[in-house]
């Protein structure tokens, strides 16, 4: 009994939480679109959420500056890299 309760705790906690998947948003994990775009969507989307996980599956993104937001997780998975383009228009001066 107690290993049920715990399990659907933690089964709602995940789906309160949320995750977003940036090729979801339409992120190319080829690297053939920049991302930028698309990962701030999905960020945006999980803080409307009051959180959550901003998921990047396997493959290479071709981003700019990206901003947090509170409560937010990256979960770069194994074989997925995040390349930063050096088009410093993307790049707030802070």
């Amino acid at each position: 009994m107690k290993r049920r309760l715990l399990l659907f705790a933690c089964s709602a906690s995940l789906h309160a939480a949320g995750i977003c998947d940036v090729t979801a948003y339409g992120a190319k994990s080829d690297a053939s679109a920049r991302a930028t775009k698309a990962i701030h969507d999905a960020i945006q989307a999980c803080a409307k959420q009051g959180g959550g996980t901003v998921y990047f599956p396997p493959g290479t993104y071709e981003t700019g500056a990206i901003e947090l937001a509170s409560n937010i997780v990256l979960n770069i998975d194994a074989g997925a890299t995040l390349r930063f383009h050096t088009d410093l228009s993307e790049y707030p001066l802070v």
